[in-house]
């Protein structure tokens, strides 16, 4: 899978789709074929399918069945670039298509941006989205995560994939009632006796909400909230410069005694994979992708003056200078991507090679790294840790 990601991203970036039937025939057939269907069964995979024939027309461009007359998965397929003009209109075609015969999921994509909706949840269509990744923008190992986990075959049979959209349902859904509550609870813990903290009020109002969280939930939430009013910030501050990682100062929190600890010098399969909390030094990354953390951690290290040459000495990365890529101007090229504020990129790796260079960077700086890691569709964590 990796590799075919690897090419269909490249080719998207060379503009070589040019409308809608080559999206479906070209992309998306690729990556199904990938994920364990058998797209030359029309049983299986079916273009063009009219979703109410007695009804009217209308067509769903690709459906998916594991089981007969039951649809697993709609698509609705647009040219490259429809998707950021007509999304509503083009979520309306699909809540129209899931009226008498709802599939499971629906997918809007256009190639790049990928929309992922559990077509079965009650409300508005456009809440029941889950997923949103971008096959340009998103590291290749998340993409092929994301696609592994909802879209394979053998997710949907045996149930996972379903379990896991409705997690990330209900954690969108408390995370906006969070969001609600977070002005209230900030004012409350001012101006209200007890005044209480502002984590312990909205512990509060989430109760009154039925949603019950943690202290220490509530304190990650308002780190995240504090993290982006940074960032907005910076952005602005910045007047266009594009490297803005979103760290903090940290108190360190404990480990849970049931969370795996894994040896630095032999960290084993990290395969399905996705960082929890990422601490480098004495700061901590708001960064879930595990290419981007090595990026910014190797820009830590180029800033605290280890150069180019030098970095290649001794870490287990191809890097290479920009000046290589000839028209090199997007910060991706072949599967390099941009260390954002310097002269080289970085060729994408697996989430053990990073864990394993992120271990070298953090012995050749002598300082302290610990990433947290969670594994899809299980309740497997583990930590990844390393003290000078």
């Amino acid at each position: 899978m990796n590799s075919t990601l690897e090419d269909i991203r490249e080719k998207l970036k060379n503009g070589c789709y040019k409308n809608e039937e080559h999206i479906r025939a070209c992309l998306v057939l690729r990556i199904l074929q990938k994920l364990n269907w058998n797209i030359w069964n029309p049983a299986e995979v079916y273009a063009e399918l009219k979703v109410a024939p007695e009804e009217d027309k209308t067509k769903v461009d690709l459906a998916l069945f594991i089981n007969k007359n039951i649809p697993s998965i709609f698509f609705e397929i647009k040219k490259p670039g429809e998707i950021a003009t007509g999304l509503p209109e083009i979520e309306r075609q699909l809540r129209n298509y899931n009226r008498n015969n709802t599939a499971l999921f629906s997918v809007i994509t256009d190639g790049q941006e990928w929309r992922l909706y559990h077509s079965q949840t009650g409300g508005e269509f456009s809440k029941k989205c889950f997923k949103v990744f971008n096959l340009l923008q998103d590291g290749i190992e998340d993409i092929e995560l994301f696609l592994s986990a909802f879209l394979d075959k053998k997710e949907l049979e045996n149930g996972n994939a379903e379990k896991e959209a409705l997690r990330y349902l209900a954690l969108i859904q408390k995370q906006q009632v969070m969001e609600d509550c977070f002005t209230q609870a900030r004012r409350k813990s001012n101006f209200e006796p007890p005044y209480n903290s502002i984590p312990v009020c909205l512990v509060e109002l989430m109760e009154e909400k039925g949603d019950s969280i943690t202290i220490e939930e509530a304190v990650d939430f308002i780190k995240h909230i504090s993290d982006k009013e940074t960032a907005t910030k910076s952005v602005h501050i910045s007047q266009g410069n594009s490297f803005q990682p979103t760290v903090n100062t940290i108190q360190k929190p404990p480990i849970s005694p049931n969370v795996k600890r894994l040896h630095t010098d032999n960290i084993g399969d990290l395969s399905h994979t996705k960082i929890t909390r990422a601490l480098f030094g004495n700061e901590q990354f708001s960064i879930h992708n595990w290419n981007e953390l090595l990026r910014h951690c190797i820009y830590k290290a180029y800033k605290q003056g280890i150069q180019f040459n030098e970095l290649r000495s001794f870490l287990n990365v191809n890097l290479e200078l920009n000046t290589k890529f000839e028209g090199y101007d997007t910060g991706h090229y072949k599967g390099f991507t941009k260390v954002e504020n310097t002269n080289f990129s970085m060729q994408g790796l697996s989430a053990k090679q990073v864990a394993e260079n992120l271990v070298l960077l953090a012995k050749k700086l002598k300082c302290e790294i610990r990433v947290e890691i969670r594994w899809t569709n299980t309740d497997k964590q583990a930590v990844i840790e390393w003290r000078p």
